[in-house]
């Protein structure tokens, strides 16, 4: 697999741009300090979540034997609680900006996921990533590419 198909996947999932819409939606009303703050802490938050998922996502699972078609469902009955609970539980009015204090929440959900990391660039970090040839250092350096967009 060449590198630069990989490259260009994970641009179109884990790009930027899709980002920005939803951000300012999100921090509508908010001081720069707060959008500073969360942006930092999302970021964050990612660089941990592909790391991890990088790295142990194959051995783990290898190692509890999952195949492919149970992921697909145990991510679709995910994808449908999730989908559920936003369509019947009352959320804050639109006009109204986060509280400060939950940059923290903020930054893990909905930002970091699913808005930065979405399930399917999950699903191709787990299907590409352990096919890359190389040692660990070629991986991390690869995976730090990844996380620098």
């Amino acid at each position: 697999m060449n590198e630069s198909y990989v490259y260009t996947i994970f641009f179109l999932l884990l790009g930027p741009l899709k980002i920005i819409p939803d951000f300012l939606k999100l921090t509508r009303g908010t001081d720069r300090a707060f959008k500073r703050d969360l942006a930092i802490k999302a970021s964050l938050f990612s660089s941990v979540i592909v790391f991890f998922v990088a790295f142990t996502g194959r051995k783990t699972i290898l190692k509890y034997q999952l195949s492919l078609d149970s992921l697909r469902i145990a991510g679709g009955v995910v994808l449908l609680i999730s989908a559920l609970k936003m369509m019947f539980t009352k959320g804050e009015p639109l006009d109204s900006p986060p509280d400060r204090s939950r940059t923290l929440q903020l930054a893990m959900s909905p930002v970091s996921m699913p808005m930065i990391i979405p399930p399917a660039s999950l699903k191709r970090l787990l299907h590409d990533f352990p096919e890359w040839n190389g040692s660990l250092p070629r991986r991390l350096r690869s995976s730090c590419r990844l996380i620098s967009w």
